[in-house]
């Protein structure tokens, strides 16, 4: 389905850059066919047998770094719950957290100046979630929260709790680059990594 993918995005006129992590050489798999497609391809290998030595999740801040900003980055991410903004994030893109169902709780920095459309708290249809976002006075996050009916708080304690540079046990903080930019390449690199876990998890259950 992912190197289905790929072909799509191409036919749209869109380049994605593909990343494959794999355990070791041994396991590469669809290397040279998305190379084929002619598009930008890098392999990392946990035990560094092959290419970049670590994981996907190492080469995505600084490649999506050099993208532009993009929509619905992290749309669909329904395993998220709770979230805190890097401290350098000046935007949020369009429909950022489109769909992201379970997410209840974000920490949005007041050094975020601009938050696209239906970019937080949003579901099908335009449906409100439960989303409460946590910032500063007078901030970006306030006026999103404020126009679109959200839950906001900007209370010390509140802040405190899921402030980044307040607090040692804040959320889940996400790299300025992945919020803001590169929807599409997060998407495919991401589906790529939990293909790969499948697979490994299959190969495990078979030899027990």
């Amino acid at each position: 389905p992912l190197f289905w993918l790929c072909k799509e995005l191409i036919k749209k006129g869109v380049t994605p850059s593909v990343i494959l992590g794999f355990n070791t050489a041994d396991e590469i798999f669809l290397e040279d066919g998305f190379r084929a497609l002619g598009v930008p391809v890098t392999v990392t290998t946990a035990d560094g047998s092959r290419g970049v030595r670590g994981f996907v999740t190492d080469l995505l801040p600084p490649l999506l770094a050099e993208r532009p900003q993009e929509k619905f980055c992290f749309c669909g991410c329904t395993s998220l719950s709770y979230v805190s903004l890097s401290g350098e994030l000046t935007a949020v893109g369009i429909g950022a957290f489109y769909q992201c169902d379970k997410l209840d709780m974000m920490y949005i920095p007041p050094s975020v100046k601009n938050i696209g459309t239906e970019a937080l708290g949003f579901t099908t249809g335009g449906i409100r979630t439960g989303l409460s976002l946590i910032g500063a006075e007078d901030s970006a996050a306030e006026d999103y929260a404020g126009k679109n009916g959200i839950s906001f708080s900007a209370s010390p304690e509140a802040v405190q709790a899921f402030d980044p540079a307040e607090s040692k046990n804040a959320p889940v903080k996400l790299p300025p680059a992945l919020a803001a930019s590169g929807g599409l390449l997060f998407l495919l690199t991401a589906l790529i990594a939990l293909r790969q876990y499948i697979k490994e998890y299959r190969i495990r259950t078979k030899t027990r």
